[in-house]
């Protein structure tokens, strides 16, 4: 279930930020196609983030949270920190390798190391409220 909340949360957030950063750029055409923008945040952006939301749960939250439940201390801050760092050093690992598999590609890009955060932001939120809390409470 925290996978799917990561998934739909992201791309909302995602969105928002990009509506945000739309004035600034100049970009004011995109309220004319606002039914299809919508369509893609709800159904085609939660699928692509399912992939690297799954992972990132499977690798990194599950065994957080099983720690975070058993020790009954720490917080949601240091939840979410450690999930963007445990992200960021998995995206540099996955850069490292499509790096020397296409040399032609360059080594640190900004645009998808923005994108492995948000979701881990939110993957870090989501794996709080849906797992080490209620976990807590038990």
């Amino acid at each position: 279930m925290a996978v799917l909340a990561t998934a739909v949360a992201s791309s909302v957030l995602g969105f928002v930020i990009l509506v945000m950063l739309a004035p600034a750029t100049g970009n004011h055409g995109w309220t004319e196609d606002l039914p299809a923008i919508i369509a893609i945040v709800l159904i085609w952006a939660p699928a692509f983030v399912l992939i690297p939301a799954g992972i990132l749960g499977w690798l990194v939250e599950r065994p957080k949270a099983r720690r975070m439940i058993a020790r009954r201390t720490g917080g949601f801050v240091t939840h979410v920190a450690l999930s963007v760092a445990a992200v960021v050093l998995l995206w540099l690992l996955f850069r490292i390798a499509v790096h020397f598999t296409y040399p032609t590609n360059p080594l640190i890009d900004a645009p998808s190391l923005a994108l492995f955060s948000l979701i881990a932001f939110c993957s870090g939120i989501s794996w709080w409220f849906l797992a080490v809390l209620p976990g807590r409470r038990e």
